[in-house]
């Protein structure tokens, strides 16, 4: 007889390195699919937040981290906005902080979109080895998700992409923590969901979040419920345990949740949608619908059998009943079927628009924010397309060997029902027979793999995984390969849902040197930054958008210097894409539109005399061909593109000094500074009245100074003949602080958004600084939380180190035949087919 062949590896380094597979490949595949983002980094503009709000946000918020500065206001949108407490700027954002700090802006945002499927992917791994699911299939689990991700638009929709990534390590973490043996690992497992919800919460505040919850809740109760019925704890430990994450998270994050609601009720974000809509329709006299979406087709469920963009692979939608049906795997499993199904639910486009169910939902917050945008509730079939994978194949490697054909056959039954649904009856109702070429490809090897895993082969168990990564890495290059469509939104393709899951993304074509790069336009302005005007940029027919610039981001549109660019290049400007804005500002360009204006955007539709001296306004950018208003100078400063750069012939500068001041309630404020007649260089409207501010009619002379030490830290040197008052062409803001030659003073609410200090006769220092209470106290309460959590970790690790027993040394034999038989009852390998 001959001898059995010689394995490549030692069994003991195939030990070693059988953990690692599964990661690598991950890891490998998501890396291959997008190597046009982290190995020669280019940017792309199809979705439009990349450029106009993730790079520069994200880039000034990590640089300013690393050079330990918290940048608690910006000067460079708005004329002024908080923002490290707006939600979307990456405060406290890991990813944020690590690459930002360490690379370039560019390099940096590719970096990004690589690392997040690659950590979903990982951290869904992590939770089915933690479930006790074998390598194999937790390969299986992560690969889809992190292969849906990347082969599909979720994967430069940073938020979302963010919250699905951080779900998965939450999942990771508490599975670890109900599964967890002793009290150290359990506050071990509590403060990593702490910190994974967290930095949910810093990736998508709302939405992603409520996404988290659901799939934490339901998992956590299905596991629990299951422990209690199998006796492994009471009822009352388990109600102990399922709400103590839910009380610590929130402490362990209160340095990210606690700044944006605190500004949140400050801006128009803060009204609700239909509020929005509805004083925006007052103050333009233009009717402003309600931003809410729509949905989609019932048969949208089963478009991640459709490929190549957003598919899902063939193996584990063949294997969701026996995810299902399986006797040890049905509770988690059916916990994330709920929230798949209900992710499903609310984007069916019929309940969207009942007239019932809508108005029912708009009744309440959390219903207007399902009402706004049901697409963002997708991610959770998403994740739960990706869980039943996993659990669908280790239920199919629990079934073990089959004793003959027939017994094979009719264990694979259900599967003909899963081709059924997902492919044969969305082709009978019109959906396109071509884009199922991946699923019949993937369908023909995972049954035969299948057969032979029932029948006892072993290779195939290892086979099928690898297999999985070679069929998404394919459809995810292949999908990148046709020309993306830029979306504003992960938009699916046909409202029927009879496309694809999610549409498709082109690979990334913008040279980062040519947009991070400033032209004659840009290094005009940077030059003249110690004059702290602001440019106003105004193209005719764009203006008039509903969305204004944020639509028009090719390289014509560029010396506009929109769309973040002025980010970017630490330059003023007055307009700004965002859906936190200051409540003035925003009501401010509502009562100059002429048309209506998306509730995220600020476009001014019209070069305003009134609205350039008020918010001190220096240049305009106007498109060649556009004659420049009375106001400026009519040869243009700089040329770049079709572009020109236009000074203002007497613009207002960022600090004067009036000597009259007239007190008006907000509403009429707004209406006397927009008056033609009205002129800011020597007049005031107030809001409050005070003994220190100036006369209504009051004369005098004086000048001022403006310097920023930082953006919040401003001087200003004033003289005054008189009792006067300074007016700072700033956005007004509560957590603005001023003081006059050391000596706190109020800060007024001048001209209906600027700031106005009161100063008496002669030469005064006055400060201005921005302090955000709300962001040292979150850092407050969750350095207090973190170290009351990390005392009681050190007291218990103390404690069982004292109490801790002396071990025996085990037999080396013993130990390693131990160690043999754990890998391989946790590894899912089927038994070898036994012979007669």
């Amino acid at each position: 007889m001959s001898s059995p062949p010689r394995p490549i590896l030692p069994p003991g380094v195939r030990r070693r390195l059988a953990p690692f597979a599964g990661p690598v490949l991950i890891t490998a595949a998501v890396l291959t699919v997008m190597h046009g983002f982290w190995l020669h980094p280019k940017l792309t503009n199809q979705h439009v937040d990349l450029l106009a709000q993730w790079l520069p946000w994200y880039c000034h918020m990590g640089k300013s981290l690393v050079h330990g500065t918290i940048p608690t206001w910006q000067t460079f949108q708005f004329a002024g906005a908080p923002f490290a407490s707006d939600p979307q700027k990456g405060w406290l954002y890991a990813p944020v902080i690590v690459l930002y700090g360490s690379f370039g802006c560019a390099r940096a945002l590719g970096l990004f979109m690589t690392l997040q499927p690659i950590l979903a992917g990982l951290g869904l791994y992590w939770f089915f080895r933690h479930e006790g699911l074998g390598r194999a299939a937790s390969t299986v689990g992560g690969l889809t998700l992190a292969m849906i991700m990347s082969n599909s638009h979720i994967a430069i929709s940073l938020p979302f992409s963010g919250t699905i990534a951080w779900t998965g390590v939450a999942l990771a973490a508490a599975s670890g923590y109900l599964h967890g043996k002793g009290t150290l690992s359990t506050v071990g497992w509590l403060a990593l969901i702490g910190f994974a919800v967290s930095q949910v919460a810093a990736a998508q505040l709302t939405d992603g979040l409520l996404v988290t919850a659901i799939v934490l809740t339901l998992y956590m109760l299905a596991r629990l419920i299951r422990q209690v019925r199998d006796g492994r704890r009471s009822w009352a430990q388990a109600t102990l345990t399922f709400v103590l994450p839910f009380v610590v998270a929130p402490l362990l994050a209160a340095a990210i949740l606690l700044p944006p609601l605190s500004l949140l009720p400050r801006t128009p974000i803060g009204h609700g949608y239909q509020d929005m809509a509805r004083i925006a329709s007052e103050l333009s006299g233009v009717r402003i619908r309600t931003a809410l979406g729509s949905g989609v087709g019932p048969w949208w469920g089963t478009s991640f059998a459709r490929g190549p963009a957003g598919y899902a692979g063939a193996l584990g939608i063949l294997l969701i009943p026996f995810a299902l049906a399986s006797r040890r795997w049905r509770w988690p499993a059916a916990a994330f079927a709920v929230a798949g199904f209900a992710g499903w639910l609310l984007n069916i486009d019929t309940l969207i628009r009942s007239r019932t169910v809508r108005n029912a939902a708009l009744r309440t917050p959390l219903g207007e924010l399902w009402l706004h945008s049901p697409i963002r509730l997708r991610y959770l079939v998403v994740i739960a397309v990706a869980a039943l994978a996993g659990y669908g194949f280790q239920s199919w490697l629990d079934m073990g060997t089959a004793r003959d054909r027939a017994a094979i056959a009719a264990r694979l039954l259900p599967v003909a029902a899963v081709i059924l649904v997902f492919v044969a009856a969305p082709i009978m109702s019109g959906s396109s027979a071509s884009t199922y070429a991946f699923f019949g490809i993937g369908a023909v090897y995972s049954m035969v793999l299948l057969t032979r895993i029932a029948r006892g082969d072993r290779w195939a168990v290892a086979a099928l995984p690898f297999l999985l990564a070679v069929e998404l890495v394919a459809a995810g290059l292949i999908q990148q390969l046709g020309p993306g469509r830029v979306s504003s939104s992960i938009e699916q393709e046909g409202g029927n849902g009879l496309g694809t899951s999610f549409t498709r993304y082109h690979a990334p074509f913008i040279d980062p040197a040519t947009y991070l790069r400033p032209g004659p336009i840009g290094n005009t302005l940077i030059a003249a930054r110690d004059d702290y005007g602001r440019y106003l940029s105004f193209n005719p027919p764009v203006s008039l958008l509903v969305r204004g610039f944020l639509t028009k981001q090719s390289s014509p549109f560029w010396p506009a210097y929109e769309n973040g660019r002025s980010i970017l290049f630490g330059i003023d400007e007055v307009q700004g894409y965002s859906p936190v804005q200051l409540d003035r500002y925003w009501r401010l360009v509502r009562r100059v539109s002429r048309r209506p204006i998306y509730y995220n955007a600020a476009t001014f539709q019209s070069i305003d005399p009134q609205v350039l001296e008020l918010l001190g306004v220096e240049w305009l950018i106007l498109p060649q061909g556009t004659a420049p208003p009375d106001v400026a100078l009519p040869t243009p400063v700089a040329s770049e593109g079709g572009w020109r750069l236009y000074r203002l012939a007497r613009p207002e500068p960022r600090a004067s000094v009036v000597f009259s001041a007239q007190v008006l309630p907000s509403a009429g404020a707004l209406e006397a500074v927009l008056r033609p007649e009205f002129d800011p260089a020597q007049h005031a409207v107030v809001e409050e009245a005070g003994p220190a501010l100036p006369p209504t009619g009051g004369v005098g002379q004086g000048s001022a100074h403006y310097v920023e030490l930082s953006s919040q830290h401003v001087r200003v040197t004033v003289t005054a003949s008189a009792r006067a008052l300074l007016v700072v062409r700033n956005v007004i803001d509560r957590n603005w602080h001023a003081s006059v030659d050391g000596r706190p003073v109020p800060v007024y609410t001048t001209d209906y958004l600027l700031q106005g200090v009161p100063v008496p006769a002669g030469r005064h220092e006055v400060d201005l600084t921005y302090r955000d209470p709300a962001i040292g106290q979150g850092l407050a309460i969750s350095g207090g939380a973190w170290g009351a959590l990390g005392i009681v970790a050190g007291w218990l690790w103390f404690r069982k180190r004292r109490s801790r027993p002396r071990e025996n040394r085990r037999d080396p034999v013993t130990a390693s035949a131990d160690a043999e038989m754990n890998d391989s009852s946790s590894s899912g390998q089927v038994p070898p087919r036994q012979r007669p």
